[in-house]
């Protein structure tokens, strides 16, 4: 659910109790609209979200083969994001 802001934990009640405490600190609960969206992902058929992932990964290859045409240009495959952090090899004379 790319934008909301929603995180839920699978834990020994004793740990997700104190996580709870710890999180309860620092923001406050998931709007309505956060939650209904929360519900429906959660329930509904994982398949499009299967195909979004298989989308992401060919848009990444695709980026990535494009960023290595680039002469000077070096990057880092990300690991799970689709930020991308080039780093730039500046050739001010060739000897």
């Amino acid at each position: 659910m790319t934008g909301y802001r929603l995180g839920y934990i699978a834990a020994q009640a004793d740990v997700a109790k104190a996580c709870e405490k710890l999180q309860g600190q620092f923001t406050s609960g998931a709007n309505a609209v956060t939650q209904r969206a929360a519900i429906t992902a959660l329930l509904s058929d994982l398949r499009p979200t299967k195909e979004m992932v298989d989308e992401f990964e060919r848009r990444r290859q695709r980026v990535m083969e494009l960023l290595r045409e680039i002469p000077g240009i070096e990057c880092a495959i990300p690991d799970g994001g689709i930020l991308y952090f080039p780093h730039y090899k500046i050739i001010l004379w060739k000897k």
